[in-house]
């Protein structure tokens, strides 16, 4: 179970209800996990008759929509948006396989659509989403957009450290989805600037050498690569590092952009999806337009260069956060999805 559905299960638990998550590991074994989305009925179908309502997450909402009146479908970013901003991964591997699979992938799509459009309660992580489903998909019904939480903060660096505008931390898995492509031209760049920045890339999902290949070897030295990151280890990571990027392409609400404002790190990300709902350009962050490596450049030479405005944009941003404890934001949820489905 993730995070966010832990904090879940414990704002509904504290309503006196039982939680029962229904995960792969509980379920048959699966041809495809495309395909889970049945597998998934039928480990719940047994349970449906003591059950208060289902949240059901968007692959397999569309299932359980119709099958049973209180369900709420919830989204961590709409995959057929997404795929409609064609933010995948540049081909790679078996590429018979990835044709054939092609169908079962589009399925997925499909079933997520008719869940957010007809469940109860649609649940999601952005008003950019929320005028999707709502423009564009059409549904009718009530929306909520939920917010995420952060983890409570030990002390950090002092802000006013020089070093603190050099070390920028990319906190994400190693993708173009990510920007990964976006931030590598503009640390080239801005290095040719007489711009030296100390760059950590934590929660990659890839080795150093993978990570790396992608950097000219000139900066190699300048970058640390930590492709897994622990609970335990996060703080240090948000402590030491002044700036942190994330020039995502899509999102859904990210945890590590709260977090890092949390932490009081002059935060640089994509004017786009649930970044924009949470930082609100020149007064907690920075926005820049997605895939633009020019305005990240601008962003970070400003930032390198304005110590006030640095430290001003990191203390507001940790204000913006202190209202959102995960016992306040999974409470919040809780509320409404009983009000509305149960």
């Amino acid at each position: 179970m993730g995070r966010i559905a832990c904090h879940w299960r414990e704002a509904f638990e504290r309503r006196g209800l039982d939680f029962v998550h229904i995960c792969p590991s509980v379920t048959a074994p699966c041809l495809h996990k495309s395909l889970w989305a049945f597998n998934a009925w039928e480990a719940t179908k047994p349970r449906l008759s003591e059950a208060a309502l289902v949240l059901a997450h968007e692959p397999v909402s569309g299932i359980f929509t119709h099958r049973f009146a209180a369900t709420a479908a919830f989204s961590h970013g709409i995959e057929a948006r997404g795929a409609l901003l064609r933010v995948e991964e540049p081909p790679s591997g078996n590429r018979l396989k990835q044709f054939l699979t092609k169908p079962l992938w589009t399925l997925r799509r499909r079933i997520g659509i008719r869940g957010l459009r007809t469940a109860r309660l649609a649940l999601l992580s952005s008003n950019e989403d929320a005028a999707y489903l709502r423009d564009i998909l059409g549904r009718q019904g009530p929306i909520f957009v939920f917010r995420n939480g952060c983890d409570p903060v030990s002390r950090r660096d002092d802000p006013s450290d020089q070093q603190c505008g050099r070390r920028v931390l990319f906190f994400g898995s190693w993708l173009r989805r990510k920007g990964c492509d976006v931030l590598v031209e503009a640390a080239q760049k801005l290095d040719e600037m007489g711009i030296h920045l100390h760059w950590t890339l934590a929660g990659t999902g890839k080795d150093e050498v993978e990570v790396l290949r992608d950097w000219p070897e000139r900066l190699r030295e300048k970058v640390r690569v930590v492709p897994l990151v622990s609970r335990d280890e996060e703080g240090s990571l948000y402590a030491k590092n002044g700036l942190f990027v994330l020039p995502s392409r899509f999102e859904g609400q990210p945890l590590t952009l709260l977090q890092a404002m949390a932490y009081g790190c002059c935060c640089v990300t994509s004017r786009c999806c649930g970044q924009k709902d949470v930082v609100n350009d020149r007064v907690n962050g920075l926005l820049v337009t997605p895939g633009s490596v020019t305005e990240l450049v601008g962003a970070l030479r400003e930032l390198w260069t304005n110590a006030s405005l640095r430290n001003e944009l990191a203390a507001k941003a940790a204000d913006s956060m202190r209202d959102r404890s995960w016992r306040q934001v999974s409470d919040e949820l809780a509320e409404q999805v009983l009000a509305v489905c149960a």
